[in-house]
């Protein structure tokens, strides 16, 4: 019985702008880096749950208007017997 799972995320391409470097997080399992963001609850506004991630994640206030996304991108990995796919929506954001 195959199992399959649908999965919304927000991630911010976030530069800072004294020096214009851009942040990135440094993955969990240590193989990769990542733009910071997360999966999103199903309807949660993508303004409000990115600037509750960036704060977790960076402890930067970003402002809210982040418009629309720039890019969005999709991809299938499996964990634990259960496919998901997720829709990743990445924003330019302001500190």
């Amino acid at each position: 019985n195959i199992k399959y799972d649908n999965r919304v995320a927000v991630r911010a391409v976030l530069r800072y702008p004294v020096n214009q470097e851009i942040a990135m997080i440094y993955s969990s399992s240590g193989t990769f880096w990542r733009f910071p963001g997360s999966q999103i609850n199903d309807g949660e506004d993508h303004s409000t749950a990115l600037a509750k991630i960036i704060m977790e994640e960076t402890g930067c206030d970003i402002d809210p208007d982040i418009g629309e996304p720039f890019l969005k991108v999709e991809g299938w990995t499996e964990d634990w017997g259960v496919y998901i796919h997720e829709t990743s929506f990445c924003y330019k954001v302001k500190v």
